[in-house]
């Protein structure tokens, strides 16, 4: 049996198969011609060299057959479990592949606790209560509660959030973005005439309203990969007259925390396995807020877990936040903390690729509610 490179999502595992010879199809997910390892060769040198059943047989080290009855609804089989709470495999390599990838990988774990593969488990970190408190990104409480507490509880000083593992999650997800990178930032003008390129960067100070990840009165500078993304995020509308500034990136040493890779943290390069599984429903929780689309009117309140995520990403010292557009998740959004003009900005705009148009037609799409 062959899997290949297209049946994992986790980049870490993706890494690994880069660096194999040879190429064939996949028994698993069907890919052809792609980076394969032959699973029944037990002692093949490169399932050694990539150890690659080292890591499976301690990740199955983190489930128990415990019946404890306090956790039935908890209770799911490995590969159900691996396949929904993880990122590890592809979404086109079903429960079933995932058993059966694992028999073969790991016959003689299979062999003496045939168990553990075959009936339903828990992760083993419910049963220890200290632990899920000490390392639960909310203390073992969950993202909803999360929500609530600081929308109508605790504003500004939440005690609900275990600041260090979440930034070392955040640190995971760090990119440097390339040097002469560009950017684009569009406004409406409120008078009808074209903005100056000074008015182009973000709020001054006391100004800015309230948003996605900043506080009212904390300009960031918003910024989008494509320019029709930054139109259509603006919410422009027919006849209105929009001013498109582009930005380039002049330093390498741009840091931002890409938000969008927090719901495909690799769990085989954090430092604790089931840290990673007692968090990964968080991660996504975090993931699906970042994109969800926000209504016309929306209240300041409903952006406060976003900001206190934005705020402790800036405590950090990193430059800004990467996420993916609301509007196309194939385009990322970056968000500058430090979004004045000013000669220490990592940053620059380009005078003479400022454009201003004037909407003329504007299509719409719907869902039925």
């Amino acid at each position: 049996m062959k899997c290949c490179i297209e049946c994992f999502k986790d980049r870490e595992i993706r890494d690994r198969f880069k660096s194999f010879n040879e190429k064939g199809n996949c028994d698993f997910c069907g890919a052809h011609n792609k980076k394969v390892l032959d699973l029944d060769a037990r002692n093949s040198q490169e399932i050694n060299d990539q150890n690659l059943a080292i890591d499976f047989e301690n990740l199955i080290e983190q489930f128990t057959n415990d019946s404890n009855t306090n956790f039935v609804n908890k209770r799911h089989m490995l590969s159900d479990y691996l396949e929904k709470h993880t990122s590890i495999f592809s979404d086109s390599v079903s429960s079933e592949k995932i058993l059966q990838f694992l028999k073969y990988l790991l016959p003689q774990q299979y062999n003496e606790n045939p168990d553990i593969f075959d009936q339903p488990v828990i992760p083993a970190y419910l049963l220890n209560k200290d632990k899920l408190e000490r390392e639960g990104i909310f203390y073992g409480k969950t993202w909803k509660d999360f929500k609530h507490d600081i929308q109508h509880n605790n504003r500004f000083h939440s005690t609900m959030v275990n600041d260090k593992i979440l930034a070392d999650f955040f640190e995971d997800c760090s990119i440097f973005l390339k040097d002469k990178k560009r950017l684009y930032r569009a406004r409406i003008s409120d008078d009808g005439e074209p903005l100056k390129s000074q008015n182009m960067w973000s709020a001054p100070f006391g100004s800015a309203s309230s948003g996605r990840l900043n506080a009212s009165g904390i300009g960031y500078l918003y910024l989008s990969e494509d320019i029709m993304v930054c139109l259509q995020e603006i919410k422009a509308s027919v006849n209105d007259i929009c001013t498109v500034a582009t930005f380039e990136i002049e330093t390498d040493d741009l840091k931002v925390v890409d938000l969008g890779q927090i719901s495909n943290i690799s769990i085989f390069t954090t430092p604790s396995l089931s840290r990673y599984l007692m968090n990964y429903d968080v991660f996504q929780d975090i993931d699906s807020a970042m994109i969800e689309t926000s209504q016309k009117n929306k209240s300041e309140i409903e952006f406060a877990p976003t900001e206190f995520m934005s705020d402790l990403i800036k405590s950090t010292g990193a430059d800004g936040i990467m996420y993916k557009s609301t509007l196309d998740t194939s385009i990322n959004d970056i968000v500058l903390f430090d979004g004045a003009e000013s000669t220490n900005s990592k940053i620059h705009q380009l005078d003479s690729e400022i454009k201003t148009y004037r909407i003329t037609k504007s299509s719409y799409e719907k869902d039925l509610l």
